[in-house]
């Protein structure tokens, strides 16, 4: 089964194929394992990760588009199920302490690398769609990283308007992009900001 390529087997996978199942399994489960266990650091909860990703594939193989390889869909699954774990175990720590250790990375293979380009193009596309205002202060915020008070001065605007604009220009960036994509792509202060908001 080696020389099957993702797409045919996970065809099988959709028609209820146990075998084609297990083959993508035993294809992705050592790579995925190093990835959760690099951000998790323990066996029995990166194990426990795997299980509840790759039971989520099966229960949603009917929904699931696969083309040259089923790498990217694990391995965004895999970052989202590693950011809602440490999120929930980080919460007696600092929250920009614990969004600083989720967001970290070594270096991305061509795949990761990939599912990174397109979201910072769906970041893009959402910043472009902005009014001008909040545009204008949520780049000086994520590229200049000025401070609220630093980009009031700046647009002259009063500091309240910039956290408004700030506030405002997250939540669309969650509505499109959803939280996974936010934590990937922004500075920790930004996030940690729109969090403060949330709670």
């Amino acid at each position: 089964m080696n020389t099957l390529t993702d797409e045919w087997l996970f065809r099988q996978v959709q028609q209820g194929k146990e075998d084609a199942f297990r083959e993508l399994m035993q294809r992705y489960s050592g790579r995925l394992y190093r990835l959760v266990y690099k951000h998790v650091g323990t066996s029995a909860i990166t194990k426990d990760i795997l299980q509840e990703i790759f039971i989520a594939v099966w229960k949603n193989r009917h929904r699931i588009i696969v083309g040259t390889s089923l790498y990217p869909y694990l391995y965004r699954a895999a970052k989202n199920a590693v950011i809602d774990h440490m999120l929930q175990e980080q919460r007696n720590m600092p929250m920009e302490e614990a969004l600083t250790e989720t967001m970290a990375t070594t270096h991305p293979g061509a795949e990761e690398q990939l599912y990174l380009q397109e979201l910072e193009a769906s970041l893009q596309q959402s910043v472009n769609m902005m009014p001008a205002t909040m545009k204008a202060v949520f780049v000086l915020s994520r590229e200049e990283q000025l401070s609220s008070r630093e980009i009031a001065a700046r647009l002259n605007l009063s500091e309240q308007t910039v956290r408004n604009n700030i506030s405002l220009a997250l939540q669309r960036i969650r509505h499109h992009l959803g939280m996974p994509g936010l934590l990937l792509l922004l500075p920790s202060a930004l996030i940690f900001d729109f969090l403060v908001t949330l709670s």
